[in-house]
């Protein structure tokens, strides 16, 4: 088995390498999809939607939101479903959530915690009134 240290960020992409389209990566035995929001923000979700396990790394992002490229289902920053274009009128599938982790972007390089925290973490080379959702360069 694999030791790692916990409560710890870990670096997952370099800031050039998400851009209009979702990365996968696998980090510390974990599948992993790294999108960008409206606002350049970088979210990083657990790459399997809830429904099929199709990779979501695969899908497309619009807008906010992350696409499953298997039934289209939408999920936000937060892992919780958005939309179900087989429901009526697209009514998101209230059981359908995927993990969302806490992403701390700085220097060129995205960054994903490997819990969550109660309070913000401390990471290197930033002041503390950092947060976990901290995108800024």
């Amino acid at each position: 088995m694999t030791q790692y240290l916990r409560n710890a960020w870990y670096a997952v992409a370099y800031s050039d390498e998400v851009a209009d389209r979702p990365l996968g990566r696998t980090m510390l035995g974990t599948e992993l999809v790294i999108y960008r929001d409206s606002a350049g923000k970088a979210v990083i979700l657990y790459d399997r939607c809830p429904h099929r396990f199709a990779p979501l790394s695969v899908g497309k992002v619009i807008g906010d939101v992350i696409q499953c490229p298997y039934h289209g289902l939408q999920f936000d920053a937060t892992g919780r479903c958005t939309r179900n274009p087989h429901s009526k009128g697209g009514k998101p599938l209230q059981a359908a959530r995927v993990a969302a982790f806490p992403v701390l972007e700085r220097y060129g390089v995205i960054c994903r915690a490997t819990t969550r925290w109660r309070r913000s973490p401390h990471c290197p080379g930033s002041n503390s009134s950092s947060t976990p959702r901290d995108s800024g360069s």
